[in-house]
C-alpha cells in the first residue's frame, strides 16, 4: 500500500488516521532532538572504523522534488523539479547525506520555501510556517546543512554536489570561507581564470582609487578544456552505484575561479568525456583539493553523488518520502525525520544481517548496492516485509523512537 497516513490507517489493524496524523502534526515530540539522537549513533557507528579503513567522508548536497496536485501544501508551487525533469507542480526538499568507502547514510532534510510563500503572511500562517523561516536559496539551505553537519560532528572531510550547487559562487565561496574543500559538478559555462594576477589601474586623482582588476580574462569551463592537446586526456575507469564499471576520458588543470571580477582561490578543473564511438554527455567538475590528489580519485568522489540519488529514490520507494499528505510546516518535517529514521533503520537491519534465510542477501556497502534486474527483484521482495517496520515507526511513542539506536 501507499505509506500515507490514510492508506496506514485503513490496512494496519489497530491504527487509524486520526492517530497518525496526531503524531506528525499535533503531538507533542521534538523531531530535531530525534534527528540529533539518529544521527549521533551513526557517527559513533561511522567512527568504529579507522578513518585509513573508511577513507575519505564526503557531505553530499542534493534536492529532490515531491509531486503535488494542490497549492495548499507548504512551499507547494510551479518550479524545476530534476525528478520531474521540468517545471512542475511540487514541493523541493535540500537534503545532505553522508558516505564514505564503507557506508552511506542520510543527514538531513529541509524544504525549500519559495518567494511566493516566505513573503505571504496568509499563506506563512495557515501552513504553521515558524516566524524564524524566512527566505533563502537552496546553495544557502545547503550551507546551513554543512554548518549543522559540522556541529553534530558528522565526519565528513569534503562536500561534493551537482552544478546547481557547484555553479553558484556563493555556495562555494561558503564552502571556502568554512575551510571545506570540494569536489563539484559544474555547468560547461563555469567561469576560470588562468591566472590570479591583478592589474592597478591609474588614479585620476579624484574620488577613491580603484581597485586591483584581474588581468586575465574569464573564461568558460568548456573553452579551457577545449584547447587542451589530446595528450592531456588520459583514460580512467571508475565505477560506484547502479551503473558499475565506467571507462571515460578525462584531463584536469589547475585553475582559479572566478565571478565577474572576484577571482577564486586555486584549484582543479576537471572535464571528463566519453570514450570514442560513444555518445555520453561531457561532465566538468571543480575542486580545491590539493594540487598533489590523484585526478582519479577526484572524479571517483565527484561521482559518488549516485549514493544521494539512489537514496531519494528509495526513500520514496520504501518509505514514502514523497507520499505525505499534511499541509504544515511541522508535519512535513517530521515525516522527513521518520523517513530518514527508517531508512537508516533498514541500514542497521542490514548490517546486522537481521534479515530472513530465504530472502535475497543484503550483504553490499548499503541499501543501494544491487545491480540491475537483482535490485529490483530484491525490492519487491524486501518491501513485502519492510512495510510493517515503517509502519511500526510512523505509530510507534516517541521513547521509543528515542531509545531505537540506543541497542
Amino acid at each position: 500500500p501507499r505509506k500515507n497516513g490514510e492508506t496506514i490507517g485503513a490496512w494496519l489493524e489497530g491504527v487509524n488516521y486520526h492517530r497518525i496524523y496526531s503524531f506528525l502534526v499535533t503531538s507533542r515530540w521534538d523531531e530535531r532532538a530525534l534527528e540529533s539522537i539518529r544521527i549521533r549513533q551513526q557517527v559513533q557507528q561511522t567512527r568504529r572504523l579507522p578513518a585509513d579503513e573508511r577513507g575519505p567522508g564526503l557531505l553530499i548536497i542534493d534536492d529532490t522534488g515531491l509531486p503535488k496536485q494542490g497549492r495548499h501544501s507548504v512551499g507547494v508551487a510551479r518550479q524545476y523539479s530534476g525528478t520531474l525533469g521540468k517545471v512542475g507542480n511540487c514541493q523541493v526538499v535540500v537534503s545532505a547525506c553522508y558516505a564514505d568507502d564503507q557506508s552511506h547514510w542520510p543527514v538531513t532534510n529541509r524544504l525549500y520555501l519559495p518567494r511566493q510563500w516566505a513573503d505571504n503572511p496568509t499563506r506563512r500562517e495557515s501552513a504553521r510556517i515558524p516566524a524564524e523561516v524566512g527566505f533563502q536559496t537552496k546553495p544557502q539551505i545547503a550551507l546551513d546543512m554543512v554548518d549543522d553537519s559540522l556541529e553534530k560532528n558528522v565526519p565528513f572531510d569534503a562536500v561534493t554536489a551537482d552544478a546547481g550547487y557547484g555553479g553558484n559562487p556563493g555556495f562555494l565561496a561558503g564552502l571556502e570561507a568554512r575551510g571545506l574543500p570540494c569536489v563539484v559538478a559544474v555547468p560547461s559555462t563555469f567561469g576560470v581564470r588562468l591566472s590570479d594576477k591583478t592589474v592597478q589601474p591609474a588614479y585620476t586623482g579624484r574620488g577613491r582609487p580603484p581597485k586591483a582588476l584581474p588581468m586575465a580574462s574569464v573564461e568558460t569551463a568548456q573553452a579551457v578544456l577545449d584547447r587542451l592537446p589530446e595528450k592531456e586526456w588520459q583514460t580512467l575507469t571508475f565505477g560506484e552505484g547502479s551503473r558499475g564499471l565506467q571507462t571515460r576520458r578525462a584531463a584536469a588543470v589547475r585553475i582559479y575561479r572566478a565571478h565577474g571580477n572576484t577571482t577564486g582561490p586555486i584549484g582543479w578543473l576537471i572535464g571528463e568525456r566519453s570514450m570514442p564511438g560513444r555518445e555520453q554527455e561531457e561532465k566538468y567538475f571543480f575542486s580545491t583539493f590539493p594540487e598533489e590528489t590523484p585526478i582519479a580519485d577526484l572524479i571517483r568522489w565527484g561521482h559518488r553523488r549516485w549514493v544521494i540519488e539512489r537514496f531519494f529514490q528509495d526513500a520514496k520507494e520504501l518509505c514514502g518520502m514523497d507520499e505525505y499528505q499534511g499541509r504544515y510546516w511541522q508535519g512535513l518535517h517530521r515525516h522527513l525525520v521518520v523517513v530518514n529514521l527508517a531508512y537508516t533503520w533498514l541500514l542497521h537491519l542490514r548490517a546486522q544481517e537481521k534479515i530472513l534465510d530465504e530472502g535475497p542477501s543484503l550483504n553490499g556497502k548499503g541499501l543501494a548496492s544491487f545491480p540491475g534486474s537483482s535490485l529490483r527483484s530484491a525490492w519487491r521482495w524486501w518491501l513485502q516485509r519492510v512495510q510493517r517496520m515503517v509502519i511500526l515507526v510512523l505509530t510507534c511513542s516517541s521513547d521509543f523512537l528515542r531509545q531505537l539506536f540506543a541497542t
